[in-house]
């Protein structure tokens, strides 16, 4: 697992020391180019969420307006030739809920030499909602045509940089955004985000005329969303009725509906990681109190009846009260 608090630290320092936009001026090996657009869809392709950071700053009582809201992220490469040879479908949505969408947008990469990096062309996807299935059958976004889709502006696209074993994003020329999209004033915004194979973390920011911070969280502190891998579990509760769920190992979560009596419980799996800590302490199962929200120690340790494993484990289960709860993770991506 990423290295969370070391990886915040490099998108606050990016942020404050790193420049607002690319260099127009330097060039590079397109063979090597080609070779980043293949490993840029290694790394973004799967499913990132960033559950752990969203619930310690809840637990630590982090004041409102510095917590972040939880996303949940989904890319997959799809094969639309009308955009181009690299494009992914990104599929957000807020808060865990599925019903509470972010945005649909293609993310649209090529190579520029004269950036030195890859160019990520951001498109919207009018009208989303005819899309709901998408990512399980990505044929039907073939209907798109270029011609429809909501651009970015060309200056405000942008360049994905391979350093070392991550990718780092910077705007492909100054960014200024106005009123059309949804700001006051005039307002230039610094991208800053790192991209590796098991976290994408990333801040965006936006000064006004003025200089004064008008856009991006306050503290400077990045939104830090880790790779989640898919688990299909089966359980049963109650009078022995079995269901099958999918969860994610990020915060994933499901509910077992009420049986023979007994109330209906959710279950979540995640990495616990606590405060502090570099790595995630193990893959947890939880059956979740019925207020929904797993509780912890003074010493940040899970109280909420739980099964831990190896952070790497394939297979989890928990057995207790009648609850018999049994996952597999859905494919090995090592």
């Amino acid at each position: 697992m990423i290295k969370l608090s070391q990886t915040l630290a490099i998108g606050v320092v990016g942020i404050l020391l790193g420049q607002s936009y690319a260099s127009a001026e330097s060039s590079s090996d397109p063979q090597k180019l080609d070779a980043e657009l293949s490993l840029v869809e290694e790394f973004i392709g799967g499913t990132f969420d960033n559950y752990e950071q969203v619930y310690w700053e809840q637990v630590r009582k982090v004041p409102e307006k510095l917590r972040h809201r939880r996303v949940t992220s989904t890319y997959r490469k799809v094969e639309l030739p009308q955009f181009g040879s690299h494009v992914m479908y990104a599929d957000k949505y807020w808060d865990g809920d599925p019903a509470r969408k972010a945005y649909r947008n293609l993310y649209v990469f090529s190579a520029d030499q004269n950036l030195a990096g890859l160019r990520m062309n951001l498109l919207g996807i009018p009208q989303p909602d005819r899309f709901d299935n998408a990512l399980d059958d990505p044929s039907e976004l073939r209907v798109l045509d270029p011609s429809e889709m909501v651009a970015m502006n060309p200056s405000c696209n942008t360049v994905w940089r391979l350093r070392g074993t991550v990718f780092t994003t910077t705007f492909a020329a100054p960014c200024t955004l106005g009123k059309e999209h949804g700001f006051a004033s005039p307002t230039h915004l610094i991208s800053d985000s790192t991209i590796g194979r098991d976290h994408f973390i990333y801040l965006t920011t936006g000064v006004d005329g003025r200089g004064k911070h008008v856009f991006g969280p306050p503290d400077f502190v990045p939104s830090a969303e880790l790779r989640a891998r898919p688990f299909k579990c089966s359980a049963s509760y109650g009078t022995g009725r079995t269901e099958t769920v999918h969860l994610h190992d990020q915060g994933g979560v499901a509910s077992l509906p009420a049986e023979g009596g007994r109330r209906a419980v959710s279950i979540r799996l995640r990495q616990f990681m606590p405060p502090g800590a570099v790595e995630s302490a193990g893959l947890v199962l939880i059956v979740l109190p019925p207020d929904g929200q797993e509780k912890v120690d003074e010493q940040g340790q899970l109280t909420t009846p739980h099964t831990m494993t190896p952070r790497d484990a394939k297979q989890i289960g928990f057995r207790d009260e009648g609850i018999g709860i049994d996952c597999v993770l859905k494919y090995d991506a090592s």
